[in-house]
């Protein structure tokens, strides 16, 4: 049978039928009149069609219990909860993969040894009975600035995914959005933020969604257009070469230099 969560983005498609329950607690049920009228219906749609925004797959619960629920839900189908153990959502959703009796692995900025950030340290113990630490940074090393976008790219090569998917609207480059093109994997994007959009738009290598219906659709297209997802992933890895190769950084910041300095002469 479908899982909870499968149950919950199928409500999407059928209002009407079925019953949702999560740790024993009824969630929907169509043969309770109260939740079939049309203003509970488009409530929930909304709430269900947010799941990968703004975390708000049940309403009564707060943002982070919800991704605790949705790491939970997930890692019992087999899905591998990967982060930088940042906080938030991040330790929320290690939390639900361990009461999911999974194991889930954490990459750091920072030596093994040193738990960052530190009200993470009973949630580090936890995690390094049951799945890991990860850091390719010698023991003692502190967790500096620089450390953390160059742990990026470990976080996407553990992921074998068919798509990064990235929900938020505030982005000023996005290092893991380019880590994951680099690796050859599309990207699936919140439309709002322009600058996501763009490196969608200029590099055929990603989607971008403004809502649900939208997420919907494109992450069906990923999966049902096996020759045009290849495209994309030869498209990703090459915007990201032609654009932000060190190499070619570099030759800007020269080009940069010596236009500074000819028009200082």
């Amino acid at each position: 049978g479908k899982t909870t969560l499968l149950r919950c983005l199928n409500f999407l498609e059928r209002p009407d039928t079925g019953v949702i329950r999560v740790n024993g607690e009824t969630m929907w049920d169509a043969a309770d009149p109260a939740t079939q009228r049309e203003s509970e219906v488009r409530k929930k749609r909304l709430h269900f069609g947010l799941v990968f925004q703004n975390f708000n797959l049940f309403p009564q619960y707060t943002a982070l219990e919800n991704v605790m629920l949705a790491g939970e839900l997930l890692a019992k189908e087999q899905v591998q909860i990967i982060s930088g153990l940042a906080l938030g959502i991040d330790g929320a959703a290690h939390r639900g993969a361990l009461r999911a009796g999974a194991d889930t692995y954490g990459v750091l900025g920072c030596g093994v040894n040193i738990c960052y950030p530190s009200a993470h340290y009973k949630l580090y113990g936890q995690m390094l009975t049951r799945g890991g630490i990860i850091s390719e940074f010698p023991l003692d090393t502190g967790p500096l600035k620089m450390n953390f976008p160059m742990r990026n790219r470990i976080i996407s090569g553990l992921s074998d995914a068919i798509s990064l998917v990235l929900p938020s609207q505030y982005e000023s480059l996005s290092i893991a959005v380019l880590e994951a093109m680099a690796l050859g994997v599309p990207v699936l994007v919140n439309g709002q933020c322009d600058v996501l959009k763009g490196h969608c738009t200029k590099s055929n290598g990603g989607l971008y969604y403004r809502n649900f219906f939208e997420f919907e659709g494109a992450l069906n297209y990923l999966f049902s257009h096996p020759d045009e997802y290849q495209e994309m992933q030869e498209n990703a890895y090459e915007y990201v070469l032609e654009h932000y190769d060190w190499d070619v950084i570099l030759e800007r910041f020269r080009v940069i230099i010596e236009n500074v300095i000819e028009g200082r002469t």
